[in-house]
């Protein structure tokens, strides 16, 4: 009885490990999607202060 309780024990710990990596990777992949998301980002609002500076300068004209 106590070598299946110390089976199912390394059982539960490989398992939690498995879980561990497999939620490490997925954190990795959404910290990469989120750091490419800011960038897009960064650039929409670049691309719109660029705009609403070259409808500025044409509405002064």
């Amino acid at each position: 009885e106590c070598e299946l309780d110390n089976a199912m024990q390394v059982s539960t710990v490989d398992s939690l490990k498995a879980e561990e990596i497999e939620l490490q990777k997925e954190k990795n992949e959404l910290d990469q999607a989120q750091r490419r998301l800011d960038k897009e980002m960064e650039l929409l609002n670049r691309h719109t202060a660029e705009r609403t500076q070259m409808d500025m300068l044409k509405n002064t004209k």
